[in-house]
């Protein structure tokens, strides 16, 4: 059974983390957050280490969103197998990325709107190759599975 997070400077009752990822982010239209929302596994994205405020949500968010095509824990552009593979963790919040994403670009209109809006999501930071590789549409793309090992920040 999983624990409930507690804030006791709050007084409210304790709210466990899936609840947050399924009730109470989708209300914030933000999909970012759901990359940002790290679960310690080898297959989540990698924790920050500052906490998220307010006034630099947006930057931090940002940046989360700028890390994921460089780790191939989130996207991993493969050219030799003509295939996009991505976190699960989009295709869990499939209808929040669609709603942000989906029809940014109107290039990959032939695409599903999941696809589409994997790639508009991607896109401002691909590799100059990764977007030529893209502009050719040989490709397919694909959910991983996801790591559920626990992250080792140690080296052991």
């Amino acid at each position: 059974m999983q624990r409930p997070l507690r804030c006791s400077q709050w007084g409210g009752p304790g709210v466990p983390l899936d609840a947050i990822e399924q009730t109470i982010l989708p209300e914030f239209g933000e999909p970012r957050l759901f990359l940002a929302l790290g679960r310690g596994a080898v297959g989540s994205p990698r924790l920050r280490s500052e906490a998220f405020e307010g006034v630099r949500l947006d930057d931090q968010l940002e940046a989360v969103r700028a890390e994921c095509p460089t780790r191939a824990q989130c996207v991993f552009v493969d050219a030799v197998a003509n295939q996009v593979e991505v976190t699960p963790v989009i295709g869990w919040h499939d209808a929040s990325f669609i709603g942000r994403y989906g029809g940014a670009l109107a290039a990959f209109a032939e695409r599903s709107p999941i696809e589409r809006a994997v790639l508009a999501f991607i896109d401002p930071h691909l590799l100059t190759t990764e977007r030529e590789f893209l502009a050719r549409r040989q490709f397919r793309v694909t959910f991983s599975q996801f790591d559920w090992r626990l992250n080792d920040l140690t080296g052991r």
